[in-house]
């Protein structure tokens, strides 16, 4: 009785090495053949995956401000919006968002069904150069950089920077300039639920 116990602990310790042994899925990279790239992620998240995997109480948890962290948006059924906290670090008693070492204003989760679909990132303009650097060491170089004109309501231009990447659920964009003058977005919609996003506006 005695040897057939530890037997089965010893396979219980030999089954806990193996799964700690296991690899972690390849991450995406343009560096990478085509066909080698790996699995595409933000913040260790692939689409597809479920609100629960970010968010294990989400219809219950609330932001610092006591806000909840998802919300629907009437009109637009299954669809999700969480803002994503795992980022935050306080400096100064100021309260931040870290991603890779650049400050960032927010980061935007979209679901659709429960499943994860995209996600947006804020960032002040003047972090550009270094967030460009960060997203070019995670997901290589991007397949296109282009120039463009930004207008805001005024009329007034600026001379922005726009980077894609053609990722297996659809472009991320990373752009230099978005909601005004001082403001970027990193942004990736997988294409159907956009679609359905656009369609139900």
């Amino acid at each position: 009785m005695k040897v057939s116990m530890l037997a089965a602990a010893v396979a219980m310790l030999w089954a806990g090495a193996a799964m700690a042994q296991t690899p972690v899925p390849q991450a995406w990279t343009t560096d990478d053949p085509e066909g080698q790239r790996g699995q595409f992620q933000f913040l260790g998240l692939r689409i597809g995956d479920p609100v629960e995997k970010a968010f294990p109480d989400w219809k219950n948890q609330k932001d610092q401000f006591g806000y909840p962290i998802c919300q629907t948006t009437i009109g637009l059924p299954g669809f999700l919006d969480c803002a994503h906290q795992g980022l935050r670090r306080t400096v100064d008693g100021i309260p931040r968002l870290d991603y890779q070492g650049v400050e960032v204003k927010f980061v935007n989760l979209r679901y659709l069904g429960g499943k994860l679909a995209g996600f947006t990132m804020g960032f002040d303009s003047a972090n550009y150069a270094r967030l460009a650097a960060v997203l070019q060491r995670q997901y290589g170089k991007p397949f296109g950089i282009e120039q463009a004109l930004w207008k805001d309501r005024i009329g007034h231009a600026f001379n922005t920077e726009i980077q894609v990447w053609n990722t297996p659920h659809g472009d991320m964009t990373f752009k230099e300039r978005w909601v005004n003058s001082d403001s970027g977005m990193l942004m990736l919609i997988e294409p159907a639920a956009e679609r359905r996003y656009q369609a139900l506006r």
